[in-house]
């Protein structure tokens, strides 16, 4: 399990539109009918959305979400103030 400083890290890097992370810091982008992958080739920022076949989404390690993330975050803080 992550400590506190790398869970935020994850949410801090997070680019725009973001809703998952994977164990191998890649980003996702998870909708309904669509998945992206947050690629690191060069975009106008740097990098850029890349479309994933969603059949293939289960190629990703250990999927988790973003807001699942940040009430982790949430939580640990509590604790801690305790």
């Amino acid at each position: 399990m992550e400590t506190l400083e790398q869970l935020q890290s994850i949410i801090d890097n997070a680019p725009y539109d973001a809703t998952h992370h994977e164990q191998l810091g890649n980003y996702l982008k998870l909708g309904i009918d669509d998945a992206w992958y947050y690629a690191r080739k060069r975009g106008i920022d740097g990098h850029v959305w890349d479309d994933v076949d969603c059949n293939n989404i289960g190629g990703y390690a250990s999927i988790r979400s973003l807001s699942d993330i940040k009430r982790i975050i949430e939580l640990e803080k509590k604790l801690a103030e305790k």
